[in-house]
């Protein structure tokens, strides 16, 4: 397994101060982002550069983290591409955030995802805004960057998600759900529809885990994601 530090993420040492950390990331930033650095895996770089800037140049997110940093190995994990899925075995606590990098997608988990993920089995998500107007489908694995509108300030820009996929058309294209095999301990991103495409603009038409995947698609076992199992137990019990 691989390990995420932040500190060697931004090419730091753990006692660097405030303005290191801001030049670090203005250098790496210019030279993975998006616009200027057309190689694949320059933006799932930049992700994780991005993800490392907002917790070590917040004062209390730093302190929490160098304590957890201390405690625990911290944030491994390790993306493998196999059977056509992008799945990974992080290092889970449930103290501690996780970086996991699924392909050419980087999640930065905060603790409290990580424990609902392993608590849950499951973990939804929306992309989350940027400033950068770089975004990413995860429906397909498109990414484009649009032009952000200069006459706006940035926090109005930042709440503009674009309706579709300019590759798929998808209007799901910015949720994700990741799911963990209680089992085999992977974890993976649904790679199907989340909604259904008769009803997907209303919230109670997201499909359930156990709808797309029976058993998990690695290890074949069965009752390996909890909040499903749960679900199907109320559902059982409703019909008796």
């Amino acid at each position: 397994m691989a390990s995420t530090d932040y500190y060697q993420t931004l090419e730091i040492s753990p006692d660097a101060s405030e303005e290191e950390i801001k030049a670090a990331y203005r250098r790496l930033a210019r030279l993975y982002h998006p616009d200027t650095n057309k190689d694949p895996e320059a933006a799932a770089r930049f992700i994780e550069i991005r993800a490392a800037y907002e917790v070590l140049i917040d004062s209390i997110k730093r302190k929490e983290y160098d304590e957890q940093r201390h405690m625990l190995p911290y944030g491994k994990a390790v993306g493998i591409a196999r059977a056509g899925r992008r799945h990974a075995f992080p290092h889970f606590s449930n103290i501690a955030p996780v970086v996991i990098r699924l392909r050419t997608m980087v999640y930065a988990l905060t603790a409290q995802a990580v424990y609902l993920l392993r608590r849950d089995g499951m973990l939804r998500g929306i992309a989350p805004w940027t400033d950068d107007t770089a975004y990413y489908c995860h429906r397909c694995q498109y990414r484009w960057i649009t032009p952000a509108p200069h006459n706006k300030p940035s926090s109005v820009r930042s709440r503009s998600l674009p309706d579709r996929c300019p590759q798929c058309q998808s209007t799901d294209w910015s949720e994700f759900l990741l799911l963990h095999c209680l089992h085999c301990q992977t974890t993976f991103e649904c790679e199907g529809p989340l909604r259904d495409p008769a009803t997907e603009h209303e919230q109670e038409s997201l499909f359930f885990p156990y709808d797309l995947f029976p058993y998990c698609p690695y290890c074949n076992q069965g009752e390996w994601c909890a909040s499903e199992e749960a679900r199907l137990m109320v559902l059982q019990e409703e019909v008796e």
